[in-house]
């Protein structure tokens, strides 16, 4: 894609566009990068707003049968991954490996934020007719999806520098992923109990620093 010709070309196709994504000019590529961003950091609110009402008696089993409810999981897109190549292609005008390889961190780092939130309101979700993955799979599966979720964002940046796709510096956005420990061993000795505390003041730091210093790693090796 434009200075990236290894990439296979991307068909576009939207109301004002369509043809090849290298037969349009940098101004066009930037206008559909913030259309990008606009259109992803409104689907959170689209799936995961909550009901406007109380349910009726047995509207709720209705709904879940239905796979009706809020899915939170939805805000990793708009606002992790989305963002993240959404920003490169505004300044760049082309989809770069790189940003691609950071979306994927970013996703698996919101995507954990949003779900370890979930388990303190189990029962009110419940209650309000969502379905999340802790209603679905039940406390210790969702647990467990949040520890493949959360081991996978540093593996992620390695296989990244691994392959020469991101610059080495970027493997100091692995280092909080020690902050994990906390949230991990609540996974590992008793999911059914409430997440502690510090589990979860630990797993919002690792989001902000990680990100933080991806970001840093790229300053450094520019």
């Amino acid at each position: 894609l434009g200075d990236h010709p290894q990439a296979a070309p991307m068909r576009l196709v939207d109301d004002d566009h369509v043809g090849r994504w290298d037969e349009i000019d940098a101004d066009e590529r930037r206008q559909l990068g913030v259309r990008f961003l606009g259109e992803a950091g409104r689907l959170p609110g689209e799936v995961s707003s909550p009901p406007e009402r109380d349910p009726e008696p047995g509207e709720l089993g209705r709904r879940q049968q239905r796979g009706e409810g809020a899915r939170p999981q939805a805000g990793c897109l708009g606002l992790g991954a989305g963002p993240v190549a959404g920003t490169a292609l505004v300044q760049d005008g082309t989809w770069i490996s790189a940003s691609l390889w950071v979306a994927v961190p970013a996703f698996f780092m919101t995507f954990n934020l949003l779900l370890l939130n979930e388990f303190p309101d189990e029962a009110a979700d419940r209650d309000g007719g969502r379905r999340n993955l802790v209603l679905i799979f039940g406390r210790r599966t969702a647990a467990w999806i949040y520890a493949v979720a959360a081991l996978g964002t540093p593996l992620v940046l390695v296989v990244g520098v691994v392959l020469g796709e991101l610059p080495l510096p970027v493997l100091l956005g692995a280092l909080p992923s020690v902050l994990l420990a906390k949230p991990l061993r609540w996974v590992v000795t008793d999911p059914a109990a409430p997440v502690p505390l510090p589990a979860m003041g630990a797993n919002v730091v690792w989001n902000l620093a990680t990100n933080s210093l991806i970001a840093v790693g790229f300053l450094v090796a520019l």
